[in-house]
């Protein structure tokens, strides 16, 4: 039989050990905690987070400069395109320079992946034209509408026509008739003598609005320009593959007979006969893209 004094001496006992053992932790919380005599602790700890290992800090500048790529004018080749006469000119692009209309060079491309790329960062908008591989007599014309924006080109490797937007539904459309294709020069609208200056010419045009520009090759002065009024868009009259209706319909049934070309022009207008703005009579450009102030 346990006496009730021996019970009570073992429970004061279990008591004593408990408020120790308490005290105990409560010391050792103190001291981890920053308590008196916990410095270590702390220099521990620093310790512990210098070794840690960080997150990798954000390069914010190159986040910008991500955000902030400059624009550019990136032209390819593209087989679709040659399907006017001529001689194929470049197989591949090695090189490509932007020029002005005062025939300076304004950019050099960086020839990546078989295209070149342009830096559009200060340019104005308006008309170029690019010069692959040294071909000066085979510019390939082009019209920044915004240089602040990216957009691309493509052009055939006669280096004839071109596109700027895309394959399927470009924004505008340019053929040209340069000397490296052996085409006439530009000629007088008045008796197709060589017009001044001497030079070559070149078509541009927005599909689907009927406004279509004849150009200068180099220079981008302005030989003549119209809004057709008629049933069909000069994008696919004049550069789709039965270019100039020859398939499709018959020209004189609106501007008249062209099989010859009259000793006065009187009767040559919009209206009637408008083509010979653009040729030198019924045989189109073999006599040259006209100037018709001339």
């Amino acid at each position: 039989m346990t006496h009730p004094m021996h019970t009570r001496t073992k429970q004061g006992v279990l008591l004593v050990g408990l408020l120790a053992l308490t005290a105990v932790w409560a010391a050792l919380s103190v001291a981890g905690c920053g308590g008196a005599g916990g410095s270590e602790g702390l220099d521990d700890l620093g310790a512990d987070l210098a070794d840690a290992p960080s997150a990798a800090p954000v390069d914010t500048a190159a986040a910008s400069d991500a955000a902030t790529a400059a624009p550019t004018l990136t032209l390819s080749l593209s087989t679709q395109l040659d399907t006017s006469p001529g001689a194929v000119k470049a197989t591949s692009i090695t090189q490509a320079e932007l020029l002005n209309t005062a025939k300076t060079l304004v950019k050099t491309a960086t020839i990546a992946g078989g295209a070149a790329q342009f830096d559009l960062t200060g340019l104005a908008a308006g008309h170029y034209f690019i010069r692959v591989n040294a071909l000066a007599s085979d510019l390939v014309p082009t019209k920044i509408d915004n240089p602040a924006l990216s957009m691309t080109q493509f052009v055939g490797q006669k280096l004839r026509n071109s596109v700027i937007g895309t394959l399927a539904s470009p924004k505008y459309r340019i053929e040209t008739f340069s000397k490296g294709q052996a085409w006439p020069q530009v000629v007088r609208y008045s008796n197709g003598t060589a017009a001044t200056p001497k030079g070559w010419a070149y078509v541009i045009l927005q599909p689907g609005s009927k406004k279509m520009e004849i150009r200068y090759l180099q220079t981008a002065v302005l030989l003549t320009k119209h809004s057709h009024g008629g049933p069909h868009s000069f994008s696919t009259w004049m550069l789709g593959p039965t270019n100039h209706g020859k398939s499709t319909m018959n020209c004189a049934s609106c501007h008249g007979s062209t099989s010859s070309h009259p000793a006065s022009y009187s009767g040559i207008n919009e209206g009637n006969g408008w083509c010979f703005k653009c040729h030198y009579g019924p045989t189109g450009p073999s006599k040259g893209m006209v100037k018709p102030t001339q």
